[in-house]
């Protein structure tokens, strides 16, 4: 018995050993992984996408790329006049002049996965089940139908002519015209995570795209500001369901032969943001959209300020130019512009604050007994953006500091080159180059 009992003793004090050494080892990997990375965190910023595993980063480097940017634009150039401590951290009111550029990025083949040379006759198939995805919403049984449904299929179900742009000289304003737009539960339900089926299919190519920025959905609840922090009054529709402040995060647009739209912008930081709203009071206010963001010596995060973005797909399984529906973007101070054709599966990427409109369709006679050949469908994504090395941070390492990151810059590995100023962006850049020449000579 003593025996017995010393064996069980023994036994049960090597079991007791031994996971202590299991979980001390645990303690240390925890640890250890902890020196080398940290995942940052931001107020009201949710990753759509953030990090990927190994495997899927190996798959991707096996891949041809098949890509086209048909576009990569830079627009409304100027100078920002910021403060010092806006771009450093810094506690002086010393004057900064910043060269200051918004982008217009068009994406054709986003679809593709890669190259594909015996297998051309699946590129279709591929390329509808995409943009079928980006317009397919778990809707969650609102209607009679199934819980998923595709946007483009009835008009009458899904869509009303309740849609309105902000006034085009910025006020607060909105335009009399109305355009069609998804039905609000729609809307609702696109809103949701995981609403919309091609949603995380989307980023992860876009990745490959821009592979230093991280996107989020603009976190619209955290722009405004209820000072009796109730529901009631102006502020709730006939529905009872509180009305958004200039601002939705998902949008579906369609534009037909009877549309009418003005130019607007989606949103700019300077005047989308209530001063009071919680955004704001964790970003330091209101602030210019693509205001730099740098660390301090410590490597903490100073003047973080997101990025305003939006993220536009066509949705139409099929289109011909000559249908119109193009959207078209404005140099302000130039007055010209660039012109996007509706090509279906295409991706644009543009700055929020990037004045823009939308052209009425076109139709013939033949186009008539189609109801929605004439409706040109989209998706319009609000989007906030970080540069993605301010979500990792590597302890114990003298951290690479990267500044002044381009949240749309386009891979460059993928061969497309540098962007096109035009209008007041190309005097910008001739101003910066020549400065910087009169510096060097001196």
């Amino acid at each position: 018995m003593r025996r017995a009992a010393a064996a069980d003793a023994d036994a049960a004090a090597r079991t007791l050993f031994l996971s202590v050494l299991f979980f001390l080892s645990l303690s240390v990997s925890r640890r250890t992984n902890t020196r080398q990375r940290v995942v940052m965190r931001f107020p009201f910023f949710e990753p759509i996408l953030l990090q990927r595993t190994k495997r899927e980063e190996e798959e991707e480097t096996e891949e041809e790329d098949s890509i086209e940017c048909a576009l990569n634009a830079e627009i409304n150039g100027k100078f920002l006049a910021l403060n010092d401590d806006d771009t450093n951290g810094g506690t002086t009111a010393r004057r900064k002049l910043l060269p200051d550029v918004a982008r217009v990025v068009a994406l054709d083949n986003l679809w593709k996965k890669k190259k594909k040379r015996d297998e051309e006759e699946e590129e279709e198939e591929e390329r509808r089940a995409f943009v079928k995805a980006l317009a397919s919403v778990n809707v969650g049984g609102q209607t009679d139908d199934d819980k998923i449904i595709d946007v483009r299929a009835s008009v009458e179900k899904y869509w009303e002519r309740e849609t309105v742009d902000e006034s085009g000289d910025g006020g607060d304003g909105f335009d009399e015209e109305k355009t069609l737009g998804a039905k609000s539960f729609v809307v609702d339900a696109a809103s949701r995570n995981g609403g919309i089926v091609g949603e995380v299919d989307l980023f992860e190519r876009l990745e490959r795209v821009f592979p230093q920025t991280v996107f989020a959905r603009a976190p619209v609840e955290s722009f405004v500001f209820n000072n009796d922090g109730g529901g009631g009054g102006d502020d709730d529709d006939d529905d009872g369901h509180r009305k958004r402040f200039k601002y939705d995060a998902i949008v579906y647009n369609a534009s037909d032969e009877t549309s009418t739209f003005r130019y607007h912008i989606d949103g700019c930081p300077v005047t989308l943001l209530h001063p009071q709203s919680a955004f704001a009071k964790a970003y330091g206010g209101n602030y210019a959209n693509r205001t730099p963001m740098r660390d301090d010596e410590n490597g903490a995060r100073a003047s973080v300020k997101p990025r305003f973005v939006s993220l536009l797909v066509y949705l139409n399984d099929e289109w011909d130019p000559e249908w119109g529906g193009e959207t078209k973007f404005l140099d302000e101070d130039s007055q010209i512009g660039l012109l996007v054709a509706a090509k279906p599966g295409r991706v644009v990427l543009f700055d929020s604050d990037v004045k823009h409109s939308v052209c009425p369709t076109t139709t013939s006679s033949s186009d008539s007994n189609n109801n929605n050949n004439n409706k040109r469908f989209s998706l319009v994504m609000k989007l906030i953006a970080l540069p993605k090395h301010m979500f990792v941070l590597k302890k114990n390492e003298k951290e690479e500091r990267e500044e002044d990151v381009d949240l749309l810059r386009v891979n460059p590995h993928l061969g497309f080159g540098p962007a096109t100023p035009i209008g007041s962006a190309k005097r910008l850049r001739s101003i910066v180059e020549a400065t910087t020449r009169r510096r060097k000579v001196a």
